[in-house]
């Protein structure tokens, strides 16, 4: 992806949270209800965005992998490297486990040091109030507004913490 589309991509998610912190600071429930829903989303973009770019490194570093166990087969190569390229590479159960779940998102990401073990935990606590709320319809309005102020903080920290990335890859052409 582009610079363009970079920028895209973050004037999009900050219009996003923006218009989340509109309603997640709001006095009535219906707002803080959306509110919610919406700051729930943007961590979820921005998990999905940073997952999904590690789980493409993780398919460059399976065939990096690939190559280093034939050469190691053939007596070049170094089995550390093979080793350290095997901790990189996500089998098909943990990958689809990745695309499809906020918890295993959270759970890389604390692995790779993007976030860290107490961000995650109340990520997936708050991500489950939101799920109460959203598929339920479920209010705690004593907690509502309290828990929309934490997450649109936790959000904003991941903001200003998250790597943003472009990421080509290509394999040479062959002539």
């Amino acid at each position: 992806m582009g610079t363009i589309g970079i920028v895209k991509q973050l004037e999009r998610l900050v219009v996003h949270v923006e218009e989340a912190i509109r309603f997640g600071t709001a006095e009535d429930e219906p707002h803080l209800r959306l509110g919610l829903m919406m700051i729930d989303s943007a961590a979820e973009l921005m998990m999905y965005r940073e997952t999904h770019y590690l789980l493409r490194w993780g398919t460059k570093y399976e065939e990096w992998l690939d190559r280093a166990e034939k050469a190691l087969a053939h007596g070049i190569g170094d089995q550390k490297y093979v080793d350290e390229l095997r901790g990189k590479v996500f089998s098909k159960t943990q990958r689809n486990k990745i695309e499809r779940e906020f918890n295993a998102k959270c759970d890389l990401l604390v692995r790779e040091n993007i976030i860290d073990v107490a961000q995650a935990r109340v990520l997936k606590k708050l991500h489950e109030y939101r799920n109460e709320t959203y598929h339920r319809d479920e209010l705690r309005p004593a907690t509502l507004a309290s828990v929309n102020r934490i997450y649109i903080y936790l959000v904003c920290m991941m903001m200003a913490t998250m790597p943003v990335h472009g990421m080509s890859l290509s394999s040479p052409s062959v002539l």
